[in-house]
């Protein structure tokens, strides 16, 4: 299944993502016009999210995500970790609606 998500953030930012699933995460690509630093961080993130059930809540993407960002000693400026996972969670369940 194909999901995908555009969030705009209190300030004007916007987040992107588009994610393949079954009942795992197959890919996950997250695109925007916030900043993050290093910029290769962002595969990371992409990486990270992969195998995770696609059942889980926005709250373990989240954290997930903090995780990387954490590692990666990562500035995100112009979104969080929740919006992204936010936009994960829900480009997932719009994904299950329209299949």
């Amino acid at each position: 299944m194909h999901g995908e998500c555009k969030i705009k953030v209190p300030g004007g930012k916007m987040v992107s993502v588009k994610v393949d699933y079954n009942k795992k995460i197959l890919s996950v690509s997250i695109l925007g016009d916030f900043f993050l630093h290093p910029e290769g961080t962002v595969y990371k993130i992409e990486e990270s999210l992969k195998g995770m059930d696609a059942a889980s809540g926005k709250n373990e993407f989240a954290d997930r995500i903090a995780n990387v960002l954490k590692v990666q000693n990562a500035s995100l400026i112009g979104a969080d970790a929740n919006v992204i996972s936010s936009a994960i969670e829900k480009a997932i369940k719009d994904g299950m609606a329209s299949n």
